[in-house]
């Protein structure tokens, strides 16, 4: 995926959530000190410190911010049933969509999140509908999964991985190679066919991808697939 080095730290096992990344869980860990303090910051609600603090970090740090604040406003309120106001506020600023360079499809990105989890019935997946949310019990784990793709690649050069171009610009690909799953590297095929009697099996198309380790192959596609499903939710039309 050629990602930053930042990005290369694997979600580790954690009491509460198993999902989020090692320097979520304490602030004495590489980048912890910075999502800490950012996070800190919205949860404070004030909103001229929060967009003081990002103008000034965005002249460094700006990806790795547009990362954390995709985190922070699932993790610290879509996940919780709650909206995130002072998110929206902040990206609809223009000296911090300058500062974030943040564009219109990028900027529907955090209202989705700060806007909260919808009632369920509507064009939202139900992972992602408050209903699952309530009373902590429901099964988070591919919505959270999701959000991680998005956050990544929101934190991402938009054109030094194939997850943003996948996720903003799906209309352009259309006859492109891209890191697909077939031996051609089309963007079309994941290389497997599930059938209800015999569950996952080989397509029979290039075996060779991964050494037909069916897990790093599903995996795979996952990355392929995550963003084609956000790019649905950002542009529902």
């Amino acid at each position: 995926l050629n990602l930053p080095k930042e990005f290369h730290q694997l979600p580790v096992e954690d009491a509460f959530s198993p999902d989020v990344f090692d320097f979520m869980l304490s602030d004495t860990l590489p980048l912890g000190a910075e999502y800490f303090q950012l996070r800190t910051l919205v949860k404070a609600g004030n909103l001229q410190q929060l967009s003081n603090y990002v103008v000034q970090q965005a002249q460094q740090h700006k990806l790795r911010l547009r990362f954390f604040l995709v985190l922070i406003t699932y993790y610290e309120f879509y996940n919780h049933n709650q909206n995130a106001p002072i998110i929206k506020q902040l990206v609809d600023q223009a000296n911090v969509k300058q500062a974030l360079t943040l564009t219109e499809p990028e900027t529907r990105v955090y209202h989705f999140f700060a806007a909260g989890p919808p009632a369920p019935g509507g064009n939202v997946p139900d992972v992602f509908c408050s209903n699952v949310r309530q009373g902590g019990g429901g099964d988070l784990s591919h919505s959270n999964f999701m959000v991680n793709v998005l956050a990544v690649t929101m934190g991402c050069h938009p054109e030094k991985t194939h997850l943003y171009p996948s996720t903003f610009l799906l209309n352009t690909l259309t006859k492109k190679k891209m890191p697909g799953s077939t031996a051609a590297r089309m963007f079309y095929d994941c290389g497997y066919k599930y059938t209800p009697q015999a569950g996952l099996e080989s397509s029979g198309i290039a075996q060779d991808i991964m050494n037909n380790h069916m897990r790093y192959r599903c995996l795979l596609n996952s990355l392929i697939w995550v963003p084609v499903f956000w790019h649905s939710i950002i542009f529902p039309q």
